[in-house]
């Protein structure tokens, strides 16, 4: 028996720790079966997710700040100190605490929302067809996009009230076939902590499972808040794709009567699009496609590239994107943060 084994069986079989073990290691082995068993996934997110993230949520929904983000670094805190002064006081240094943890917060993490990612794909649920590329339907996707971002063009500045109601309106009333959960009332976009350093990797939102709670970057421009609130909230619905979350956001604010939130929907893709554009088609037929589009769009645009450009950091945005990557392909998304930009496959298929 290898020795790294021979000291985990020893940690497990020993009296004061066995049983804590055993629940662990229960809990640990549940995650892996949702992943192995087919349609474990899509019952988890249908079904037992909807009555637990209600029952985490409501509690944290009392504060407008993180939750959970404060009670991970308050424990956090707690287990290196005491870790600490085990190693100091009693000149033990094993690692059996610091493991303890670990594997708890993983199987708190999962079983509050990360087993959504072993869900069946939105192709599965929705009975979509992936499309195989073809440069002419392509062009005339293009053509539409152009038309529909053009006559939405709009400078008004919604009110993040307004944004929250009508989102979760939209959502209240959203299509079944998808297989999302009802929104909750209490669910709000929560203020950041470290915004400063979140900014520098670029994050505009983030979704932390353990409370039910989505996070919105306070750097975030008016005219793009609401297509990064509707993909946060998306999230907390059961999604956990970002392809997936990046089309329900752009479904749930074309949807909207108020011509600010299409134009949001439609801006919140022009990126996607226009990198799709860049590298499917020649040159000259990607340049004239862009000459198809307002000015002023292509221009508010490239003023949100320029304006994360210079709040981002290149050592802390690269570190934090081979860690997202890393961790988006260890959950099922083989394309890794790559997969942001395949919503346009996603659009073309409904």
């Amino acid at each position: 028996m290898p020795n790294y084994v021979f000291i985990f069986a020893t940690m497990i079989g020993s009296g004061k720790h066995r049983n804590s073990w055993v629940w662990l290691l229960t809990g640990f082995a549940l995650v892996q079966l949702m992943y192995f068993v087919p349609g474990a996934g899509e019952y988890y997110a249908r079904h037992l997710y909807p009555a637990i993230t209600a029952v985490l949520s409501f509690p944290a929904s009392v504060s407008h700040l993180s939750f959970g983000c404060v009670l991970l670094y308050l424990a956090e805190f707690i287990v290196v100190f005491v870790w600490l002064i085990r190693a100091i006081v009693k000149h033990k240094f094993s690692p059996v605490f610091v493991l303890k943890y670990v594997v708890t917060i993983y199987i708190w993490f999962y079983f509050s929302w990360g087993i959504c990612y072993s869900r069946d794909s939105i192709y599965e649920r929705a009975a979509l067809e992936h499309l195989p590329y073809d440069e002419e339907q392509f062009t005339a996707f293009l053509s539409d996009y152009s038309d529909s971002i053009n006559a939405a063009y709009c400078t008004e500045e919604l009110s993040k009230d307004f944004v929250q109601e009508e989102v979760y309106k939209i959502y209240n009333n959203y299509d079944d076939q998808f297989g999302l959960c009802k929104p909750l009332r209490w669910k709000r976009a929560k203020t950041m902590m470290f915004e400063g350093l979140t900014s520098k990797m670029g994050i505009s939102g983030y979704y932390y499972g353990f409370f039910g709670e989505f996070h919105i970057n306070g750097d975030c421009l008016p005219f793009e808040y609401p297509f990064v609130y509707a993909h946060e909230y998306s999230h907390s619905l059961g999604v956990a794709n970002e392809a997936e979350a990046n089309l329900h956001a752009y479904i749930a604010c074309t949807s909207s009567s108020n011509q600010a939130m299409r134009y949001a929907g439609y801006l919140g893709l022009f990126g996607y699009i226009y990198n799709n554009a860049s590298q499917l088609l020649s040159q000259e037929a990607a340049s004239k496609w862009l000459k198809t589009i307002r000015p002023e769009v292509v221009e508010m645009y490239f003023a949100k590239a320029s304006h994360w450009e210079s709040l981002y950091s290149q050592r802390i945005g690269k570190i934090q994107s081979k860690v997202y990557n890393a961790f988006l392909k260890s959950n099922g998304i083989p394309s890794g943060i790559k997969n942001y930009s395949e919503v346009v496959s996603l659009l073309m298929a409904l």
